[in-house]
């Protein structure tokens, strides 16, 4: 789970072109229990896949909701649909102009 325990610089670091890309391995069939929530935003979802193979599945988070998928046992890739992933944030200054 993703959630608030990040602190202010990790977010801004997510938000600034840092991977969203999570890996997680399974020893044997499980379900995942998937949710993305940095302060002040909600991942809008994520891709999911096999690390093994090519095809990628998206699920949607719903705001306070557990995603729940079964897999089987191997290396999976996650990435997470941040809605300000690649975003910088921008700071203008107050100078009046002057060079």
């Amino acid at each position: 789970m993703v959630v608030n325990i990040l602190d202010e610089q990790a977010a801004k670091i997510l938000r600034n072109g840092v991977s969203p890309l999570v890996q997680i391995r399974f020893e044997k069939q499980q379900t995942l229990f998937f949710y993305a929530e940095l302060p002040q935003e909600i991942a809008n979802g994520f891709w999911i896949r096999r690390s093994d193979q090519t095809g990628w599945a998206y699920f949607p988070i719903v705001k306070g909701k557990l995603t729940e998928i079964p897999l089987g046992a191997g290396v999976y890739d996650i990435v997470i649909d941040w809605p300000t992933f690649g975003k910088r944030q921008q700071s203008f200054s107050n100078d009046g102009g002057k060079g």
